[in-house]
């Protein structure tokens, strides 16, 4: 039987995820992002593989009112102060009935999945993780900068165990989710909103000490916090894990990177706002990531930051 997928979010994973689910079954893209709609639908999807290769993919984006109660698979991937909007999005065009559907996020950040339980019931939610990297140049066109797995919960049925299989993507089953995406928050606290405020490729920060330490710093101050909570992060030493990510993801613009260059809202709040909040709860200081979180949110309203600007928070 082929599924029928539904892509919630037409941003650089978004599409990376439709290129390959594409050919293996009925998928159809939604977003509000209209540009990038508009090349899609006129010209299909530029991809370009890891190895450079490019082809276009004949994409079908649809608008969510033509499928009521429709979709096996629902895949959220909108940024995460979209969730709320796109738990709403999914109860309209998941077939609730069938006895696979799920709605799976594969979002940055904490909190994503509660807010889609909180609509549509713990039962047929999945809360998963993505270890790829991608970005969209232009309007119609998305990149692989970096493969990496996707990793499910053990509970994800397996016709979507097998779709994912089919469409070529590296996949991990995990018993204990709650390590995977603290560990990926870690790694995400600790890119992320350097590259955004430096306004630099992943792979930069790794050409200087200061921002190496500024990553070691952020991602230890997440395994502190995910330590109290008694979740052990899958990595041994974060920082490094994070220095290592950079350099295999060295071409990337992280998304929070192009938010701010595009003068949009960030996920600062996902992340190291997730960080923050958590270790106030918890008796956990964070000083770093507070900092962090603070210029990410100046640079959302234009302030621009040089590497002398991060010295003083050493």
């Amino acid at each position: 039987m082929i599924l029928k997928v539904a892509i919630l979010g037409t941003g650089a994973l978004g599409c990376y995820f439709a290129a390959h689910l594409h050919p293996v079954s009925e998928l159809h893209l939604f977003g509000h992002w209209e540009d990038q709609k508009a090349a899609i639908k006129k010209e299909g999807l530029r991809y370009i593989s890891s190895e450079g290769k490019e082809k276009r993919i004949p994409i079908r984006v649809s608008e969510l009112q033509e499928f009521p109660h429709y979709f096996d698979l629902v895949l959220v991937l909108v940024k995460s102060f979209q969730t709320r909007q796109a738990a709403e999005e999914a109860v309209f065009i998941l077939d609730q009935a069938g006895e696979n559907s799920r709605v799976l996020s594969l979002q940055n950040g904490l909190g994503n999945a509660e807010i889609l339980e909180a609509l549509l019931g713990k039962a047929c939610v999945l809360s998963g993780s993505t270890n790829q990297a991608a970005q969209v140049p232009e309007p119609g066109l998305v990149e692989n900068t970096g493969e990496g797995l996707t990793l499910l919960p053990e509970q994800t049925p397996q016709a979507i165990l097998d779709l994912f299989r089919q469409a070529g993507i590296p996949l991990s089953i995990e018993k204990d989710m709650s390590r995977i995406l603290w560990s990926k928050l870690a790694i995400n606290a600790a890119i992320n909103p350097l590259t955004a405020l430096l306004r630099v490729n992943n792979g930069e920060l790794n050409s200087s000490p200061l921002t190496q330490s500024l990553m070691k710093r952020l991602a230890q101050e997440v395994k502190a916090v995910a330590a109290a909570l008694k979740i052990p992060l899958i990595y041994k030493d974060p920082g490094e894990e994070a220095i290592y990510v950079a350099e295999k993801t060295a071409r990337n613009r992280s998304s929070m990177l192009r938010d701010i260059e595009l003068g949009r809202q960030t996920e600062i709040a996902a992340i190291c706002g997730s960080v923050i909040e958590t270790g106030e709860k918890l008796g956990i200081k964070t000083p770093l990531n507070r900092s962090i979180y603070r210029m990410v949110k100046a640079a959302e309203g234009g302030m621009r930051y040089s590497l002398q600007d991060l010295a003083k928070l050493v």
